[in-house]
């Protein structure tokens, strides 16, 4: 990991479609961020793939982050790909780092793939919700309960390495922080590198 990544800001985003057994027709997303740092982690419920509803979304998550965002990145998906998007991060003052992992990569995007598992199936299961009445349901759970429930309360681990043995598999972790502590750790050491 860079240095440039070991501060928090920098973001990895992807969306879990909530189609059931067929992706004919409407229905909810999820978009899944997080934080590569500090692995703090947001949830946002959109209908369909509609550029302006992930934008719409995007914005408020940047709103509601503890830091500045400084970099996204996503995978290739037309919902992140797009001149909306596009714009929104590159026509400003400064500019944030949009990026996109490379095609057929699914490990590109390893922080997000992970919690696109335990932050959206795991608890809402894999049934078809289409619906579009779910959606701000969705969205004021994951803007209230369910951000505070995994950044304030629920500890994390980040990936170290993992090494092959034979048949079995080690893998070594940083130890179980709160992503709101981390987050905290993180701006506090940022101010105090940044003091003369």
């Amino acid at each position: 990991m860079s240095r440039r990544y070991g501060r928090p800001g920098f973001l990895e985003a992807d969306t879990v479609a909530h189609c059931g057994d067929s992706t004919m027709g409407m229905f909810a997303y999820t978009i899944d961020f997080v934080d590569i740092a500090t692995g703090w982690t947001e949830q946002r419920a959109v209908w369909g793939k509609g550029e302006r509803g992930f934008l719409d979304q995007i914005k408020d998550v940047e709103k509601m982050l503890p830091f500045p965002l400084l970099g996204f990145d996503s995978d290739n998906g037309s919902e992140f790909l797009n001149y909306h998007l596009f714009r929104h991060f590159t026509d400003r003052k400064q500019p944030i780092s949009f990026t996109r992992s490379r095609a057929y990569h699914k490990d590109d995007n390893a922080h997000i793939e992970q919690k696109n598992w335990t932050h959206g199936p795991q608890w809402l299961g894999y049934q078809r919700l289409d619906n579009p009445k779910v959606v701000p349901l969705l969205s004021n759970l994951y803007r209230n309960e369910w951000r505070h429930f995994h950044n304030f309360f629920l500890p994390s681990v980040k990936l170290i390495e993992k090494e092959r043995i034979g048949s079995k598999t080690i893998k070594n972790t940083t130890l179980l922080k709160l992503p709101i502590k981390e987050s905290r750790n993180q701006n506090m050491s940022m101010k105090l590198s940044n003091s003369p």
